[in-house]
């Protein structure tokens, strides 16, 4: 019987996975936002490093384009198409009434609205695809949640297309 149990735990331990089931896409809209609801002083120099967050949950075609923008700010040396953090919609924030909705999923995509008021109403729209299996962000649009309205002010893929030089 302790070999046995021995064994289940051994099998368990080595396929971690099996033991949490994927995230879903409310998920790990939560945990981008985790550092800022941690502190949600404005002001901060220590910022989460928004764009590197979302690289890590992107989809291979928004990860391209998130790949490019810190190409091309390597090389010059600084700031390229994408001036602000793209998860509080801002460059400061001070977060009040945060929440989170999953708007839609089906056929394989999702659609998740963060809001919250950071000196004034704001939101960030994920829209969400399978890939490989697990939930991945394929686009990104800030702007204003209107009840079940929301106004878009940006779209990440379009800010992140190469400009002209």
């Amino acid at each position: 019987m302790k070999r046995l149990f021995l064994c289940a735990v051994l099998v368990l331990a080595a396929h971690p996975v099996w033991a949490q089931s994927p995230a879903s896409p409310k998920d790990i809209v939560q945990r981008l936002y985790k550092p800022y609801l941690d502190d949600p002083r404005a002001e901060r120099t220590d910022t989460p490093g928004s764009m590197d967050a979302v690289l890590a949950q992107a989809s291979k075609s928004l990860a391209k384009a998130i790949q490019s923008e810190f190409d091309c700010q390597t090389r010059e040396e600084g700031v390229c198409n994408v001036d602000f953090d793209i998860l509080i919609n801002a460059q400061d924030w001070s977060l009040k009434k945060f929440a989170i909705a999953e708007k839609s999923r089906s056929g394989g995509k999702a659609v998740v609205v963060a809001s919250f008021d950071n000196m004034g109403p704001m939101g960030v729209r994920f829209t969400f695809i399978q890939e490989g299996g697990t939930w991945k962000i394929d686009e990104m649009e800030g702007g204003e949640p209107k009840g079940s309205k929301f106004t878009v002010g940006w779209r990440l893929t379009e800010m992140l297309e190469p400009t002209a030089e």
